[in-house]
């Protein structure tokens, strides 16, 4: 199976929420028990920089093993720091045995804030 590709928007300075669902070619879910979930974000593939580090380990991604979701939540704390204009991404679920398992790709795109609390 090849990686979904979704492109979507984080507007800064608020929390971003977004799911996924990882289902068989009959649509029915995948059980996401004993997997864990990794999200990084970088200007470019080879770029050393994570611009997001999301992973089930640090809260920040969720997993629901019974319906195949993937609920992933950036506080506004961290969405604030984000002043780069664009960037490439990947969400990845890895089995208990290490195989790993590419769920979706694409392009992040950040709409700058103006409201601010300062």
């Amino acid at each position: 199976m090849s990686a979904a590709v979704y492109d979507f928007t984080i507007e800064q300075g608020t929390t971003h929420r977004m799911s996924f669902l990882w289902e068989d070619s009959e649509g029915a879910p995948i059980n996401l028990t004993d997997y864990t979930a990794r999200m990084q974000a970088r200007k470019a593939f080879n770029a050393d920089e994570k611009l997001i580090d999301a992973t089930t380990e640090n809260g920040m991604i969720t997993l629901i093993p019974l319906t195949g979701e993937v609920q992933i939540e950036l506080p506004e704390d961290i969405t604030t720091t984000f002043i780069w204009p664009q960037a490439l991404y990947d969400l990845e679920l890895v089995s208990l045995d290490g195989t790993v398992t590419r769920l979706v790709q694409g392009l992040i795109t950040i709409s700058r804030e103006v409201t601010r609390s300062v």
